[in-house]
């Protein structure tokens, strides 16, 4: 015959509430003002484009990128020209949300990001094939300044992410495969 335990389970004063939860934004965070293709949050002010994604993102006062970020789809050897647009859904000083579609003749993409007031921007990302869905390479490029892309931190699964200083060369010296 089978055992059985009775076991009391005491709910705790922190279960199914809202305590803690709050829009409310401390020190030294500070609101984020979001006009136009513009959102500035703590130390930093990203231009963002049709995709959602940084034009450009300057740190006290310092420009970070090289150029546009983007999503970049090759096919037989040839880059696919994309139509884009950008809807953003939410503005608030705790949050700014945006979606963006993109579609070329391989793919179509759905993204939709999520900006926290400390300057996190969360990003997700839907593809589907479109007409053969055949592609060679499907890249989301962020080229960063050389002066300030020095370290890499991929994240890859549970807690073996590894970290480093990006080797001295020229082309490509590193890449997210080699994280796995």
């Amino acid at each position: 015959d089978a055992a059985i335990q009775y076991i009391e389970r005491t709910p705790f004063e922190w279960e199914h509430n809202s305590i803690g939860k709050s829009n409310k934004i401390y020190p030294p965070f500070t609101p984020i003002v979001c006009k136009d293709n513009k959102i500035s949050c703590v130390l930093r002010e990203h231009i963002v484009n049709e995709l959602g994604f940084w034009d450009q993102v300057t740190r006290q006062g310092n420009k970070l990128l090289s150029g546009t970020m983007r999503l970049e789809a090759i096919q037989k050897g040839k880059k696919l020209s994309w139509k884009t647009s950008l809807k953003f859904t939410e503005k608030a000083e705790h949050r700014v949300t945006h979606t963006a579609k993109a579609e070329c003749s391989a793919a179509a993409v759905n993204i939709k990001s999520t900006w926290d007031y400390d300057g996190m921007m969360k990003v997700e990302m839907d593809i589907e094939a479109r007409g053969d869905g055949k592609l060679d390479e499907l890249a989301l490029v962020v080229p960063m300044k050389k002066e300030e892309a020095k370290y890499f931190h991929p994240t890859t699964y549970l807690r073996a992410n590894p970290a480093g200083k990006i080797p001295a060369g020229k082309g490509v010296v590193w890449d997210s495969r080699k994280a796995y």
